[in-house]
C-alpha cells in the first residue's frame, strides 16, 4: 500500500501539518522526503539484486509514475536508475 505523510499522521492520530513540523525540526527533512529516501533505498536494492525493469521497480517501491521515480531517484542518487545499475554491476563484477 502506498505510504503518505497524511496516512502516517492519521494512523498516529496527529494533524499532518503538526507532525510534519515536528518531524522536520527533529530530522531536518520533511516526512515526504524521508519516505522518498526509504523508497529509493529499496529501489537501489532491486536495481542491484534483480533483473526487474525500472518501471517494475518504480511500481514495487510505491511510485505511481516511472518518470516521477526517475526524477526522484536522480535527485537522491545523482544518477539515473539505469546508470546506477550499470555502474554498480561493473564494480560488482570486478570485485567478486
Amino acid at each position: 500500500r502506498p505510504i503518505t505523510a497524511g496516512k502516517i499522521a492519521f494512523e498516529l492520530g496527529y494533524n499532518p501539518d503538526y507532525l510534519g513540523r515536528v518531524y522536520r525540526q527533529i530530522y531536518h527533512c520533511t516526512l515526504t522526503e524521508a519516505i522518498q529516501k526509504r523508497r529509493i533505498h529499496v529501489a537501489c536494492h532491486y536495481l542491484l539484486e534483480s533483473e526487474m525493469t525500472v518501471e517494475q521497480i518504480a511500481e514495487k517501491c510505491g511510485f505511481s509514475e516511472p518518470d516521477y521515480f526517475r526524477r526522484i531517484f536522480r535527485r537522491h542518487m545523482q544518477s539515473s536508475p539505469v546508470t546506477y545499475r550499470k555502474q554498480y554491476a561493473h564494480v560488482k563484477i570486478n570485485t567478486h
